[in-house]
């Protein structure tokens, strides 16, 4: 009777310490065939219940991720009050200024021309109403000339529709009498090309003209806006000259001719050659100012222009001409304008008999 007690005894505390040591987890193996166990047995008695797999277990876990954003539908018409609308903002480009003009000038060294210059702008007998001036000064630093650039452009502020002033310093920029030696002219251009950019870029609005005026003009006829409008051309140059004989100065204004186009090709010049004008190695074959005005032609085509005086429709410029800082066609800076606008299909002219001094 005591050997049974006591083996009834044992194998309940069996049982017991199987129980606890299979849900502490301390004995894992154990712990699996018992909950197993435990599972088979709860089918048994609930057929209805299915035991869990391994894959079920990950779509639960699957339920822990983030649930993907879902946005709400709202129909065309619908609309708050409290909510209105927003419709989207379309900006019209503004419309050209009928007989509007922008005088656009390039300045940089010293400046010594100023009562000049202003004098030369006040004398036009264009409306002042309708003109507009801007200026890019470059590489000034000196006070003298700061001081005469800005009392004059409170001046010109007061006595025309308006006068800004725009500041662009160049690193390599050259000015003096050596400016116009051969051998600098390609960098030289290059820079007068990013500067009358930068200046048309900043000072450019709705504006029908666009006037072109060197800094150091020391006559212009007081009716040369006018003149230049009524030949109501694109791209419009007058006869720049100096000195007692009224020779030509700006030869970047020339017409070319058969022989200059025969002398390239015997020359084999590729279009990304600059052909400069007005030295001794430049290509022969080109008739300049002073060659159209001794056969009395009024107005004529050219093949290239200089700045000292232009006259350029606003619209081109708005369309993307601009002054190339690079070789076109054998040209740049004013000159490559001329090819970039043939690019474009424009035309440029000059007008021999009109005369301004340089």
């Amino acid at each position: 009777m005591k050997n049974a007690t006591l083996i009834i005894f044992l194998l309940l505390a069996g049982n017991v310490l199987t129980l606890f040591y299979a849900f502490s987890g301390k004995f894992n193996t154990l712990g699996y065939y018992v909950r197993r166990g435990l599972a088979n047995q709860r089918a048994d008695t609930s057929s209805d219940r299915a035991i869990p797999t391994a894959h079920e277990h990950v779509h639960d876990l699957s339920r822990m991720l983030p649930r993907p954003v879902e946005f709400e539908h709202i129909e065309a018409n619908d609309s708050e009050p409290h909510k209105p609308r927003l419709q989207p903002k379309v900006t019209e480009s503004p419309e050209e200024q009928e007989g509007s003009v922008l005088i656009l000038t390039p300045v940089a060294g010293k400046i010594r021309a100023v009562p000049r210059y202003l004098s030369l702008l006040k004398s036009l007998t264009y409306p002042r109403s309708k003109i507009s001036i801007a200026m890019l000064m470059s590489n000034i630093h000196d006070e003298e000339s700061l001081q005469n650039i800005h009392s004059m452009m409170t001046e010109l502020n007061d006595k025309f529709k308006s006068a800004r002033l725009f500041r662009k310093d160049y690193e390599n920029i050259v000015t003096g009498p050596d400016r116009h030696s051969e051998w600098m002219q390609k960098e030289r251009r290059r820079i007068l090309a990013q500067s009358r950019n930068q200046l048309l870029l900043r000072a450019l609005g709705a504006e029908q003209w666009v006037l072109w005026l060197d800094f150091d003009l020391i006559a212009l006829p007081p009716n040369i806006t006018e003149t230049l409008m009524e030949a109501d051309k694109p791209i419009v140059a007058p006869h720049c000259v100096y000195g007692p004989q009224n020779d030509t100065y700006d030869l970047n204004s020339y017409k070319e001719t058969k022989d200059y186009h025969q002398w390239k090709r015997l020359a084999h010049k590729t279009d990304e050659d600059l052909l400069l004008a007005g030295y001794a190695d430049s290509p022969p074959g080109r008739l300049y100012m002073r060659d159209l005005r001794g056969k009395g032609i009024k107005l004529t085509e050219l093949d290239a222009v200089g700045g000292t005086c232009l006259l350029v429709k606003g619209r081109l410029h708005r369309d993307g001409l601009i002054f190339p800082p690079y070789v076109m066609d054998n040209k740049l800076e004013t000159e490559g304008l001329v090819a970039m606008a043939k690019k474009m299909g424009y035309q440029a002219y000059g007008m021999p008999q009109v005369i301004v001094r340089h």
